[in-house]
């Protein structure tokens, strides 16, 4: 599979995803939840991208995963979400 711009998990099973993808994750949240959370969810990681993009080695680095580089973040106040960059 392609690698695209981080892993969400809906399931325990993670999923490469593209920004579609967080559109439709999004989506889902408020349809299986309420829209409220969906657009705290939506915000959290927007905030979180913002902050790690100016300290980019904020995250925990995944020795784990190849390529070599990645790191992982926990989405605050999602604590089952973690982005991967």
């Amino acid at each position: 599979m392609e690698r695209d711009d981080g892993i969400h998990c809906l399931t325990d099973e993670p999923v490469r995803h593209s920004g579609a993808a967080f559109e439709e994750l999004i989506t889902r949240f408020a349809a299986e939840a309420f829209t409220e959370v969906a657009t705290h969810f939506e915000h959290g990681t927007y905030k979180l991208i913002e902050t790690l993009l100016q300290h980019p080695k904020m995250g925990r680095m995944r020795t784990d995963l190849v390529p070599d580089g990645i790191r992982s973040f926990r989405v605050p106040g999602f604590d089952r979400y973690l982005l991967f960059y």
